[in-house]
């Protein structure tokens, strides 16, 4: 039988998510997907986005595990069934036939992770898609061998526009109409998102940071854009956007340093409080300015809907959540959350914490505090910064320092303590459950496992802040279904 063969390259989530649709629509009863690739590589991502499209055609909702444990997990899709398989855990080819799945080969569309477990029971004619990792952590390479016909060719149709183009040319042509188009570039560290940073140093010493998101990505400069322009012009330490082009994705922007406040207090623990004072100053004056126009908002229903992540990917990455579980837990975030002080809603960043903080001692006033990675700003509870400044989750931030700065904070706000004790504790737990789940989907989703190495600090920051007298039915959920993460491979999915 003739085949296809195509390599591209998935450089984000929605390319991927692409890829299932297009083979989703493409299922069929005898259609089997052999899914190939090491640990991390995205083949249960992938098998999992298939399968929550098919069920969604059929007007189902409903989670899709890893089979690791289980081997088979069978899904009614429409007019016929759907096997999951992940033979990772098997030693023979004769166990494949106890699972049933060549009878299953016959009747049902078919995902098969490990089918080299298989030996020579894979179906002749099934579609071989490997997934290999890059050096660069989102982009996975692809590789499909499919048997001529409709599927290989709106295989090749789709990888066309896929196939990496190289960016250098892009940048030279934005650098071009600058002053810095001889500049030297070398990488700066970045972040979760799909951006790239680099440090611009021209013969004469002057330097700039070039961001480079495209929007292919997934990645939009426009908010970062409208919140560096607004953070400057009321006098607060934004990076000075030099020159922007939004339809490329390319932003160059002031260098305000490597002096990021997390690195400064690693070396030396005695400027955590007369560092984290002068952040207040500068959290405070930026919740004195009025808020920009058309902020979306970050209230209670938001912050509900963003701390469910840790169901599907930390308690739920290996078998499905209950309903009665989940409505449980939806109920105590609504009660927790309602606890809440009512205050006028103020910008918040959402990642204000250490490292994306800078120390800028040449300057006055607020301005001594470099803002950086604001662009997900929202309107929402004046306490929010303060909880995600004191409950670090790539730092310990001492018990001193939480109770100093947080008396200084109500100082200088005029909160009642006692409710910004109870507040920050709210919110504390909020963000620190949206966070056990972002990693763990990090890890699992994006094949970015050193968020795993977090996940222990988040999950005691979580138990800090639920050891509030008034979340102590939180609490006692958190204990019973967010278990301590045991490693680092504990947020991993094959």
């Amino acid at each position: 039988m003739q085949s296809r063969s195509v390599t591209f390259t998935l450089s984000s989530h929605t390319n991927t998510h692409n890829l299932a649709a297009l083979i989703a629509d493409h299922a069929a009863p005898g259609l089997c997907i052999l899914l190939e690739g090491d640990i991390g590589a995205g083949k249960t991502y992938l098998a999992r986005s298939i399968i929550q499209t098919l069920l969604a055609k059929d007007g189902q909702q409903e989670d899709v595990p890893s089979p690791t444990f289980t081997l088979v997990q069978v899904y009614e899709t429409g007019s016929f069934e759907t096997w999951h398989a992940d033979l990772y855990r098997l030693s023979t080819s004769d166990e494949v036939v106890e699972l049933g799945l060549e009878d299953a080969f016959s009747h049902a569309f078919c995902l098969i992770e490990w089918p080299d477990r298989m030996g020579d029971l894979a179906p002749p004619d099934a579609v071989r898609l490997t997934l290999a990792m890059t050096d660069q952590p989102e982009h996975r390479n692809c590789t499909v061998s499919a048997p001529s016909g409709p599927l290989a060719e709106a295989l090749a149709r789709f990888s066309e526009p896929l196939n990496l183009v190289d960016r250098s040319d892009q940048r030279q042509a934005f650098l071009a109409e600058t002053k810095w188009a001889d500049a030297d570039i070398s990488p700066v560290a970045g972040d979760a998102s799909n951006r790239r940073y680099d440090r611009l140093t021209t013969s004469a010493g002057a330097r700039a940071i070039l961001m480079d998101a495209p929007i292919r990505h997934g990645e939009d400069v426009t908010p970062f854009l409208k919140i560096a322009a607004y953070l400057t012009q009321n006098g607060l330490s934004a990076p000075a956007i030099i020159q922007h082009d939004t339809r490329s994705g390319f932003v160059l922007m002031e260098d305000l340093g490597d002096n990021l406040i997390a690195r400064m207090v690693a070396r030396d623990l005695s400027l955590e409080i007369p560092l984290y004072k002068p952040i207040v100053d500068c959290l405070v004056a930026l919740q004195a300015l009025a808020v920009p126009p058309d902020l979306p908002a970050f209230d209670a229903a938001a912050m509900q809907e963003a701390a469910l992540l840790p169901l599907d990917w930390y308690l739920g990455r290996t078998v499905p959540v209950p309903a009665a579980v989940r409505a449980k837990y939806e109920s105590l975030l609504e009660k927790m959350l309602g606890q809440l002080s009512l205050a006028k809603p103020v910008l918040i960043h959402r990642d204000f914490h250490a490292e994306n903080l800078l120390w800028l001692p040449e300057r006055d006033g607020v301005r001594r505090i470099g803002i950086l990675d604001f662009q997900d700003a929202m309107l929402g509870h004046p306490a929010y910064d303060l909880a995600s400044l004191l409950s670090d989750a790539r730092r310990d931030v001492s018990a001193d320092a939480r109770k100093d700065v947080r008396s200084y904070f109500a100082t200088q706000t005029g909160f009642d303590p006692a409710q910004l004790e109870r507040d920050l504790a709210i919110l504390g737990a909020q963000r620190n459950l949206r966070i056990l789940g972002v990693f763990a989907r990090l890890c699992q989703r994006d094949g970015k496992s050193h968020y795993a190495s977090l996940a222990p600090r988040v999950w005691n920051n979580l138990h800090q802040d639920l050891g509030h007298p008034d979340l102590a039915e939180m609490s006692v959920f958190a204990q019973e279904h967010f278990p301590r993460p045991a490693s680092t491979e504990g947020l991993q999915d094959a």
